[in-house]
């Protein structure tokens, strides 16, 4: 198994469990070395096996406890998972010593408490190595989201050609292909995502994802014709976007890129890209669009402006959530000429996004023939898992079609407040050890 996991999947090698939970056994040792969980049968009764790569969890659940036949004080879990057995210990904070072996005196709650954790344990080891989801390919790197119109993906590993849904799981070598009007998400497990535009045939090339608590992600895409937008998370992603006509350079920027009949367009709207053709490469700022360009033209000549913007100005930024209920904002979008300020009239379809999860979008949104709309956009509280955003939540509102290069995506900023974090134990299995982690 690689040490990067795939979307949904827990890794193996550590397990993180609220510390409140753990708090409630403070008083008791886990006991010894993790053996032999007790299984139910489909008769009800307890038997104790070793997991493998037949069990099932959906026909069979971990047990704990005196129910389960096993005398006072001598529970013990099994952690094993295909062809590498092991032992692992696990660590309970307070007054709680481990023992390797022998009699464990805790409380009949304590032995259950502790039997869910090993029996967790045990769950994301088997998995990890010969359950379900080990039996998925390593290489799923993202997911279909917010599709509209027909969206097709060609499956790398089966060759097949399977309809476009939300959710659906993307491997590397798969390609994703819009039809007229139809659009698609592609959102990765960094947090980045690629909005597809109407009749886009795009391949997720590969990807590699660092090991360790700081990961970090290099994608290889390629964009064989159509269009897109992409938002790049940064500090934790690089990406190498090719298409007929270029190369683009990514490192946590937000831009538009089109290939179409040999020709090609970049727009870029934050950060910095290299742009190379087969004559030239150059750095475009944030603010700046490539026109229409060739693999043998001068890139440097095709630098200009980014004409247009679309400006949102919302009737509140700050929210506080009075008795942790929802709130809703009215967000106005108008399409402005960035160096006058001055109203666009001009329609066009728009994509809204956030870093935040929690926020209830209008089913639809368009700017009319005056450039401008206004919707409802409503945050539900923040929860604990919200804390890295440090009470920044951004809304994007991106012109949802391929024929926009010109207009540069709106952004605001909303402040919303810091939840605390709750406090995890971080059980390392294969080392024995823990760690206090938010």
């Amino acid at each position: 198994m690689g040490k990067g996991g795939m979307m949904g999947r827990f890794p193996a090698q550590a397990l993180l469990l609220p510390l409140p939970f753990l708090r409630r056994v403070e008083k008791g040792a886990l006991c010894g070395e993790v053996r032999g969980a007790p299984i139910r049968d489909d008769a009800g009764h307890a038997r104790k096996e070793r997991l493998g790569a037949a069990d099932s969890a959906d026909k069979r659940r971990l047990t704990g406890g005196d129910e389960d036949g096993i005398p006072d004080g001598k529970e013990s879990f099994s952690a094993k998972a295909g062809r590498e057995p092991g032992t692992f210990r696990a660590f309970a904070g307070g007054t709680g010593s481990t023992a390797a072996s022998g009699r464990c005196r805790t409380s009949r709650g304590t032995r259950r408490i502790w039997g869910l954790v090993a029996a967790a344990l045990a769950g994301v080891l088997a998995f990890g190595a010969t359950g379900a989801l080990a039996q998925q390919p390593e290489d799923i790197i993202a997911s279909l989201q917010n599709l509209t119109g027909e969206v097709q993906v060609v499956q790398k590993t089966t060759g097949a050609t399977v309809p476009g849904r939300v959710g659906l799981l993307l491997h590397a070598g798969d390609t994703i292909v819009t039809t007229d009007q139809a659009r698609a998400t592609i959102k990765f497990r960094d947090g980045s995502e690629i909005r597809l535009f109407q009749n886009t045939r795009f391949v997720l090339q590969g990807a590699k994802e660092s090991a360790g608590s700081n990961r970090s992600f290099k994608l290889d895409l390629l964009l064989r014709v159509g269009s897109l937008w992409g938002n790049f998370v940064k500090q934790r992603q690089t990406a190498k976007l090719t298409g007929p006509t270029a190369t683009v350079g990514i490192k946590g920027t937000t831009l538009r890129f089109t290939e179409r009949d040999n020709k090609g367009r970049v727009a870029l709207t934050e950060g910095v890209i290299d742009v190379s053709n087969e004559v030239k490469t150059v750095e475009l700022q944030a603010g700046f669009r490539l026109t229409e360009f060739t693999r043998s033209d001068d890139l440097a000549q095709k630098i200009q402006p980014i004409p247009y913007k679309v400006d949102i100005k919302a009737d509140k930024r700050q929210l506080t959530f009075e008795k942790n209920q929802p709130e809703t904002v009215f967000v106005n979008l108008q399409l402005i000429e960035i160096a006058t300020g001055r109203e666009v009239a001009r329609s066009a379809k728009i994509y809204l996004r956030s870093n935040y999860e929690r926020i209830t979008y209008p089913p639809a949104a368009q700017l009319n023939e005056r450039g401008f709309t206004r919707v409802a956009l409503t945050f539900a509280p923040p929860e604990p898992s919200d804390t890295s955003l440090n009470g920044s939540v951004f809304v994007w509102a991106v012109v949802d079609q391929d024929d926009a290069d010109d207009v540069g995506e709106g952004r605001a900023l909303f402040t919303i407040p810091v939840p605390s974090g709750k406090e995890r134990i971080r059980i390392e299995a294969e080392k024995g050890e823990t760690q206090r982690v938010q």
